[in-house]
């Protein structure tokens, strides 16, 4: 993809994606080239959710900068939301100060497996040593698994980029399925997927996946915005403006929200609220090209609302001494 085309979808400024690249947080081949995959867009909205949560560009750089181009988003996580941590093998590493946070989690058979791999004794009072072989060999199979799985997904999200060149939407549709199918985790999918059901106005699917990657990441603002939006299509004007509000709580800076807000509220007839948000958006955005046109819908907004207010000035009863006793 382009970098207009990778910054719209990301609803952020080509000169802030161009700025992450200058300074190394962008480094995937891709985007050296001037061309963005689905990597990159995965890499930039993490960097985004890190920055909304306090997390420092310099603190980004020198993780980034310890992690292979290609994967750093796959070993870097934000642990409670305001932690970023570092995947390893059997513990996450904590950055800030190089401590290790808590081991990963483990569940069921592999729980008891581990119990035993401990030396811990059964009914019948002895060891069990020839289980601590087979949870070993096992670790081995889920580690190899893992990193199968990684690679599966990478092909994908290079397939998937190759797709959004193109413009197919069938193949896009059908190659994240196949991302959801295997990481139902992935956020990003999820969203993407919301995005294409969107295009091709199947709503009430592109309303599912956004709530879905909500559940998974409660404070995506890419998710809010485009629930605001669907619902702004659907004229549920209502939700429409407390998803846009809820956006900007977390992301302040996206001008999109601040348009479109502008625009409901013209459309409703709530004209000093669609010149306020609208006015933000210019202020955020003063070189953009559309700006020629945003300016002139201001000043037509500000002209009904003049007439509007006129037209209240008009019906009161005159001479308005004559209703005084």
């Amino acid at each position: 993809m382009k970098l207009s085309q990778t910054a719209g979808k990301l609803k952020v400024s080509p000169q802030l994606l161009r700025y992450w690249r200058q300074i190394g947080l962008l480094n995937h081949p891709s985007s050296l080239k001037g061309d963005f995959s689905f990597i990159d867009l995965i890499q930039a909205r993490f960097i985004l959710r890190c920055r909304q949560k306090g997390i420092s560009l310099q603190s980004l750089r020198q993780a980034v900068s310890k992690q292979n181009k290609d994967s750093w988003h796959q070993n870097l996580t934000l642990h409670n939301e305001k932690w970023l941590l570092e995947r390893h093998q059997n513990h996450f590493f904590q950055l800030s100060d190089g401590q290790m946070v808590f081991p990963f989690s483990q569940k069921g058979n592999e729980l008891a497996d581990n119990a035993q791999t401990r030396g811990i004794k059964q009914g019948n009072g002895k060891e069990t040593g020839k289980k601590a072989k087979c949870h070993t060999s096992g670790q081995k199979r889920l580690i190899y698994m893992n990193q199968n799985k990684r690679v599966v997904l990478r092909r994908l999200e290079e397939k998937y980029s190759v797709s959004l060149e193109e413009d197919n939407l069938t193949a896009s549709e059908n190659i994240l399925l196949k991302i959801r199918s295997l990481a139902p985790e992935h956020t990003a999918a999820w969203v993407e997927l919301g995005n294409i059901y969107f295009e091709k106005r199947e709503l009430q699917k592109a309303q599912k996946c956004y709530e879905h990657s909500l559940e998974l990441e409660p404070e995506c603002s890419k998710s809010l915005y485009n629930l605001a939006n669907l619902h702004f299509q659907k004229k549920q004007f209502a939700v429409a403006i407390r998803y846009y509000h809820k956006c900007l709580n977390i992301n302040p800076m996206l001008h999109e929200a601040y348009h479109n807000l502008g625009m409901l509220f013209s459309q409703i007839g709530l004209y000093p609220e669609a010149l306020y948000y609208l006015e933000v958006y210019l202020s955020l955005m003063p070189s953009s090209e559309l700006n020629n046109g945003i300016e002139q819908l201001v000043e037509d907004i500000y002209a009904k609302y003049m007439n509007e207010e006129n037209k209240k000035k008009n019906l009161l009863p005159f001479p308005q001494t004559s209703l005084i006793l």
